[in-house]
Order: structure tokens, then C-alpha cells, then sequence
């Protein structure tokens, strides 16, 4: 069998200063797997958390190591870091274009990671959110200026090949689907987003708990008090009985006195 012309190209030493460079920012070749359920998002970062989808940085700076691990409700799309400036117009364009230059046996690696963050950074609310997680590192401007920078560079990109990001966007597919046919777990995850954001708004609802808590341990302990007598014949001095009167002497809001009367 003949082996893939991409990973032999992968595998040759490098032709081009460029191609160099493109070498190490995608870092190994992974498997590759085409197909139609893998092709490309369906939402941007805000869209995907609203599905119970979460950012996390991933193990290597590699541009190929995107996965998603889907845990139930909750899923992790782990994305490289990416540190942004005014060099990265320049050399991303540069790269996009070595990868389109007439008999190339490469795949297009850079071409495709661009287009992806394109699918998720929509505005400035999304760039945002991977700053936050540490995936993107904004050095070039505002975040708005971000997002339109990929939003304008993707516009009229002559993608080529998705396989190497194919298990991540069929994973993501799968998990969005399922959590849209799960009101339990649209619910929860609004429920999440709305009250567990930020470590205040967790410290308010604990807070309002405790509160709740010790006014009814208070409305408890402040019930009037009465005495109460209790007469029996020594036959009925059992331990049953007499357990069932420490009980209710601990927990009750009455006192109890206990009066044996003398056999006739």
C-alpha cells in the first residue's frame, strides 16, 4: 500500500522558510478522517456555552491539537494558545498562501485553524471568553478589532481539506445535539450560566443560604417553652418508653417531667 502523499510531505525536509515555520506551529500529524458530519461549526463561543460547552488551553501550543471531551451535560473543546499581534496578519496570510501554491502535497493546516477560530469568534463578547480561559492572547488591539480581523481574513479562503479538525467538529456536533433534545439539561446549564458565572454571585446564594438556614435554627429555639408532666405506673418503665423519652426531651420545645407513681 502506498503510503498518504500528505504524511510523506510532512515527513520531507523543509522547502521554504515558510514551510518551516508552518511545521512547527501545527506540530505533528494526526489522524486524518474526512466526512460530512465533521464539516464546520455550527455556532460561535457564545452559541456553544450556551450549550454547556466550555474552553479549555490545550497540553501543546500545536495548532492541530484541538480535541472535545464531552462529560454528559458539560463539554471541553481544548484549543492551543494563541498569542495575537500585528506580526500575525502578515504571517498568517503568508502561510495561507504557501498552502494554496500549485502543487502542494501538504494539507491546509493553517488555512483550516483560521477558518475555525473564524466559526467561533463572531464579536468581541467571544474573544472575550478565550481570553478568559487563556486559550487567545490579545496583544494586536481591542477585541473587537480581533474578531473582525478573523471574521475579514476567512472571507474568501479556498479551504481545501477539515480532516484534521473532523473528530472535534462531529464530537461537538454530536454533544450540542443531544443537549438540545435534554430540557433537563438546557435547564441546568441556564441555571449554571445565571447563577454560577463568578465566585460572587456563588458566595451571594451560599450566603443567602447560611441566612436562611440560621433564621430558622433561631425561629426554632425561640418557641415558648412549657412543662410538661408525665405520670406511670412502674410496669410501664420500659427501655422503649424510656428512649422514646430522651428524644423527645432533646428535640421536643417542652420539658418533660417524669412522676412514677407507687404501686397501691
Amino acid at each position: 500500500m502506498q503510503p498518504d502523499a500528505k504524511l510523506v510531505a510532512e515527513e520531507e525536509k523543509p522547502t521554504h522558510l515558510l514551510d518551516l515555520l508552518r511545521r512547527k506551529l501545527l506540530g505533528k500529524q494526526r489522524t486524518a478522517r474526512t466526512g460530512n458530519d465533521g464539516s464546520f461549526l455550527y455556532g460561535n463561543v457564545k452559541a456553544l456555552m450556551a450549550t454547556g460547552i466550555r474552553f479549555r488551553r490545550s497540553k501543546t501550543g500545536e495548532l492541530r491539537d484541538v480535541s472535545f471531551t464531552s462529560h454528559g451535560m458539560i463539554g471541553y473543546l481544548n484549543l492551543p494558545l494563541l498569542a495575537i499581534d500585528r506580526s500575525s496578519v502578515p504571517r498568517l496570510w503568508n502561510l495561507m498562501a504557501y498552502e494554496v501554491c500549485p502543487n502542494m502535497t501538504t494539507d491546509s493546516g493553517v488555512t483550516s485553524y483560521v477558518s475555525f477560530l473564524d466559526s467561533l469568534l463572531d464579536n468581541s463578547e467571544d474573544v472575550k471568553e478565550l481570553e478568559s480561559t487563556r486559550v487567545l492572547q490579545n496583544f494586536f488591539g481591542g477585541n473587537e478589532e480581533v474578531a473582525q480581523f478573523f471574521n475579514s481574513i476567512s472571507v474568501n479562503l479556498a479551504v481545501r481539506d477539515f480532516s484534521a479538525y473532523y473528530y472535534a467538529t462531529a464530537d461537538i456536533r454530536a454533544h450540542v445535539r443531544s443537549h438540545n433534545s435534554n430540557r433537563t439539561y438546557i435547564w441546568m446549564i441556564q441555571l449554571l450560566d445565571t447563577y454560577f458565572t463568578s465566585p460572587w454571585t456563588i458566595t451571594v446564594l451560599v450566603a443567602a443560604i447560611l441566612v436562611l438556614f440560621l433564621t430558622d435554627v433561631q425561629t426554632y429555639f425561640s418557641l415558648p417553652s412549657f412543662h410538661l408532666l408525665i405520670v406511670v405506673s412502674p410496669s410501664q418503665l420500659k427501655p422503649s418508653f424510656l428512649s422514646k423519652l430522651t428524644v423527645m426531651r432533646l428535640t421536643g420545645p417542652c420539658k418533660l417531667d417524669l412522676l412514677v407513681a407507687a404501686q397501691p
